[in-house]
């Protein structure tokens, strides 16, 4: 009886944290999925509301939430999100230690890290496009350097 005590009060300790209500954003869900570092879900933007505050200065972290619109198709070592007005943030990987899956268009993610923008060049444009798999026509269009939105992502979650 000292044993079974113990042991079915054990049971019903952990039987009572699995039913408990968890947020929605944990990552200890079976359906999600981690890559590169950990971290705890927290308060977080959407795109459309971090996209305004990306300046040429790197942010502290944030997290940010949104649905995967494009990953690069060689490697999966960047992916792009969207704001409602088709603005786009690509997302690379810190310090290029992890990749994710190139089928996750249309996935949302949550993701933690750092934004800035910057002028990106015709060549790494173009280096983006081909990683997507553009046309040859959509690469020879790209003349003109532009003002990019980045976001470094140290942790991703498929959510």
């Amino acid at each position: 009886m000292r044993i079974v005590l113990p042991a079915l009060f054990s049971l019903m300790l952990i039987a009572a944290a699995c039913s408990a209500d968890n947020h929605a954003e944990s990552t200890a869900d079976a359906e999600q999925t981690v890559f590169g570092a950990a971290f705890t879900p927290a308060s977080y933007f959407t795109v459309d509301e971090l996209f305004p505050l990306i300046t040429a200065q790197e942010s502290e972290p944030v997290q940010v939430k949104g649905e995967v619109i494009q990953v690069c198709q060689t490697k999966g070592c960047w992916l792009t999100l969207q704001t409602s007005d088709e603005k786009s943030v690509r997302v690379t990987f810190k310090d290029y230690e992890f990749f994710v899956p190139m089928d996750i268009a249309g996935r949302e993610v949550m993701m933690e890290g750092i934004t800035w923008m910057e002028e990106t060049s015709v060549d790494h444009q173009r280096h983006y496009l081909e990683d997507a798999n553009a046309s040859a026509e959509e690469i020879s269009a790209i003349t003109e350097p532009k003002i990019s939105y980045y976001f470094e992502a140290a942790g991703v979650v498929l959510l």
